[in-house]
């Protein structure tokens, strides 16, 4: 049983929190998109940096992600399942696009940056920051900078991704739920509620399962994709909650950044940003050339194709309101691709051992791996 957060822990996550949602309101205020993330993500990040001890305990993930987990899986109606066959070809698509920003990757970072093969490898590839930091450390990679560079990414594409949205469909995003959306807030029953709840406490006690593929919230999504789809609840969870969610997701990635010195933070950052404009590049052509094959407009494949973290791009299609169970199953494709895919060409390429002297005091970025 994991021990429970101490007194401490409980006040330094509260205070993340409060700066979070203080940086939601001034992003709100300032009509910036998807306020609430973003506003979140840059006070809480700003302040780690500069030293605040006000940083979300990764514990916090067990609340968040099985929250998320229910927003996605609330897309998944009846009248979704039955088209999903048509979506067949995101999945050679998916590998493709895997294949080529790992290779490019991987060769940056060897190159460019001069990191060990293990560590460019899982550096490349353009999938979840946990999924690949638990395999990577597994396979020899350097923890400490995999968990740079994929938040670095991670930052960079949410926030850029969101900008390059509203300017491509040229409407604010607001980041508030359909229903509210629309100018109306849909009520929600008890038994509802009861539905919702249910699906992310079930996510979080069936995590283990789906410990590879996001954990509690892939487990929460299939059983809020299997009670919307059969017609045993249609309702989406209000826009406070989403809101709520956001800020949460958005202080927890900000927290990554604490802990770190100023000099690796400062060089691993700057590396992860770089690949990360380089795969929003190729992330946006390849969206482009999916039109082509794929019923959706180039926003909706840019989001999926989007090389942010699983819970970070689902709640971004879940606020912004592009096709998110389309955007969902594109996503989980690709993290599945590069667990895959990973772990393979690194062994086929003779590396894979793991690290002789494993680093004895894991830093603040290494903490925030997911279950």
């Amino acid at each position: 049983m994991a021990a429970l957060p101490t007194i401490p822990t409980l006040l330094s996550g509260l205070g993340a929190l409060v700066i979070g949602t203080i940086g939601g309101l001034v992003f709100s205020y300032l009509h910036l998109p998807l306020p609430w993330t973003l506003g979140s993500l840059f006070a809480v990040g700003v302040t780690a940096i500069l030293g605040s001890k006000a940083l979300l305990p990764s514990s916090t993930r067990h609340v968040a992600r099985p929250m998320v987990g229910v927003l996605a899986g609330s897309a998944f109606t009846a009248e979704i399942v039955a088209i999903m066959a048509l979506w067949w070809p995101v999945i050679p698509t998916i590998i493709v696009y895997t294949l080529v920003t790992a290779g490019l990757g991987t060769l940056f970072f060897m190159r460019a940056c001069r990191y060990d093969k293990p560590t460019a490898i899982f550096a490349g590839f353009p999938g979840g920051l946990s999924e690949l930091t638990m395999v990577g450390a597994s396979m020899g990679a350097d923890v400490r900078r995999l968990a740079l560079v994929h938040t670095a990414r991670v930052i960079v594409v949410i926030f850029s991704i969101p900008l390059i949205v509203q300017a491509w469909v040229g409407t604010p995003l607001t980041g508030t739920a359909p229903a509210a959306a629309a100018g109306h807030e849909e009520i929600i029953g008890l038994l509802d509620w009861a539905i919702l709840i249910g699906c992310a406490f079930g996510g979080y006690l069936l995590r283990k399962l789906f410990r590879p593929l996001g954990g509690a919230m892939v487990a929460a999504l299939v059983l809020s994709a299997i009670a919307h789809g059969t017609g045993l609840t249609a309702a989406h969870p209000p826009a406070w909650l989403v809101a709520t969610v956001q800020v949460v997701i958005g202080a927890t990635v900000g927290s990554r950044l604490g802990g770190a010195s100023r000099g690796e933070l400062a060089r691993s950052l700057m590396q992860g940003a770089v690949w990360a404009v380089a795969l929003i590049a190729i992330a946006a052509l390849t969206a482009f050339i999916a039109t082509r094959f794929l019923p959706f407009d180039a926003p909706t494949l840019l989001l999926a194709f989007s090389p942010g973290g699983l819970a970070e791009i689902t709640l971004l299609a879940y606020a912004i309101g592009l096709e998110v169970a389309f955007v969902v199953t594109a996503q989980v494709c690709r993290v599945v691709g590069t667990l895959v895919l990973a772990p393979l060409i690194l062994t086929l390429t003779g590396g894979g051992s793991p690290p002789a002297d494993p680093p004895s005091t894991p830093s603040p970025a290494d903490r925030q791996k997911e279950d």
